[in-house]
């Protein structure tokens, strides 16, 4: 895929529960929302039906042990009616099971062939809590 993935520093754990930041409950849900640009104009968004040099959705991805083989953390639709540079395309997912300190995400736009961007262009880290 030759688009062009810009990733904007924009990772962060959210708190769903407010009764946890009360000190009410035991365990807080937390959620990561990665947030990330993507340039249409080099490589469009598929229109219904195309299957060939297009971008079908995005994958994130859990880059913490390196870029060989990561494992898929979600996945993110390309947004309605994009197209050029759309900024602040974004997904909310859970972290993974048993997951807490430094975790290394990045993203990379998808094709309906399965062929991806390069998943160096757009990694991040966050934290998240115990």
């Amino acid at each position: 895929m030759t688009g062009s993935l810009k990733c904007v520093l924009f990772c962060g754990v959210t708190l769903l529960n407010p009764l946890f930041a009360a000190g009410q409950t035991n365990s807080p849900p937390h959620s990561i929302t990665v947030k990330f640009n993507y340039d249409f104009n080099l490589t469009p968004a598929c229109a219904s039906g195309q299957q060939s040099r297009c971008v079908k959705d995005f994958i994130v991805y859990n880059v913490t042990q390196g870029f060989e083989n990561p494992p898929m953390l979600t996945t993110i639709p390309v947004p309605p009616g994009a197209k050029g540079l759309v900024q602040g395309i974004s997904g909310n997912m859970p972290p993974p099971p048993s997951a807490s300190g430094t975790l290394r995400i990045a993203v990379a736009a998808r094709s309906p062939a399965g062929n991806m961007s390069d998943l160096t262009k757009c990694v991040t880290s966050v934290t998240i809590p115990e």
